[in-house]
């Protein structure tokens, strides 16, 4: 079962930086609306994962601590490998 629902993300090694980031991007809801105008772009588009993985995260901003450390595994993971492919 999920524990605590809030809003904050959990610190899974080193992201309260990025934890606070996508806090203050997503009290920005004109960020939010243009992400999600964008949604049919990026859901074919890998260069775009970034954006996905934002929509995925601000929607699970009420959800389960659980969920909300694999979302931001996945979008550690994938900004890692975009590095890495330069």
């Amino acid at each position: 079962m999920c524990s605590c629902l809030c809003h904050r993300f959990p610190n899974i090694g080193n992201t309260c930086y990025v934890n606070a980031t996508l806090q203050s991007l997503f009290s920005l809801q004109i960020f939010i609306q243009d992400i999600r105008r964008e949604e049919s772009c990026w859901r074919s588009n890998l260069t775009t994962h970034l954006l996905k993985c934002l929509a995925d995260l601000h929607s699970a901003r009420a959800s389960c601590r659980e969920r909300k450390i694999s979302l931001l595994k996945t979008l550690k993971r994938s900004q890692l490998q975009r590095l890495l492919r330069g």
